[in-house]
């Protein structure tokens, strides 16, 4: 007898739709792993402090003041020199107290630091900030309702 191409037909039919099925299981799969979040494991990491020094023995030089009809910045440094050199990247803490009203009406705002103090970051006491090479001014930021006011006080660190 002569085998008819039917049964064959048949079965090559039945192949197909499992190839196809079988070719859509596996994509819902792999499509599920894709969106499927991906965990970070437990990890840890160490900084290293920053190697800072300063050329002020316990005074900041006089600022150099750039005020605007409502207050401004003072730029401390040592003398012509900047306030302190930052000479090995690493983490410090900065540790200070903000000047206080003398006299007059105003308030001192905030301390920052920066190569200048248009471009200056602002600083949290007993916040750790991670410094790189450079050197740096610290700039406290003032506002004076009326008149002339006068600020007294303040001291400013770093510890590692």
């Amino acid at each position: 007898m002569r085998p008819t191409l039917r049964p064959v037909m048949r079965r090559i039919r039945r192949l197909k739709w499992l190839g196809f099925f079988g070719f859509l299981g596996v994509s819902i799969v792999l499509l599920a792993a894709a969106f499927a979040p991906i965990n970070f494991p437990n990890w840890s990491a160490t900084v290293s402090p920053a190697a800072t020094t300063t050329s002020c023995s316990s005074t900041f030089s006089n600022p150099v003041i750039s005020s605007t009809s409502t207050g401004g910045v003072a730029q401390f440094g040592c003398g012509p020199n900047p306030a302190f050199t930052v000479l090995g990247a690493g983490s410090d803490t900065a540790t200070f107290t903000l000047p206080t009203l003398l006299t007059g009406t105003g308030s001192v705002d905030s301390l920052g630091y920066g190569p200048t103090c248009s471009s200056q970051t602002l600083l949290v006491s007993g916040g750790t900030v991670a410094l790189v090479p450079g050197n740096y001014f610290l700039c406290v930021s003032f506002t004076i309702t009326s008149g002339t006011a006068s600020f007294t006080g303040g001291s400013f660190s770093w510890s590692s």
